[in-house]
């Protein structure tokens, strides 16, 4: 599976898993989503530091 932002095999590199899950009033608008994307795009993206409660699975090592 290739990374969805710049088409690197995920099998060969670190890679974290993005989950939007949308709560509150608006909710219902929205749709929950995930998907694999590797750590370089993940950094690019301005997401540097992430919350790492709840992890299971990933890449190569953990992130």
């Amino acid at each position: 599976e290739p990374c969805p932002r710049c088409g690197q095999d995920l099998e060969q590199t670190d890679w974290a898993k993005l989950r939007a899950v949308h709560d509150g009033p608006s909710a219902a608008g929205y749709r929950d989503s995930e998907k694999r994307m590797c750590v370089d795009c993940l950094a690019a993206l301005g997401m540097l530091e992430f919350e790492m409660n709840g992890v299971s699975g990933g890449g190569q090592r953990s992130v």
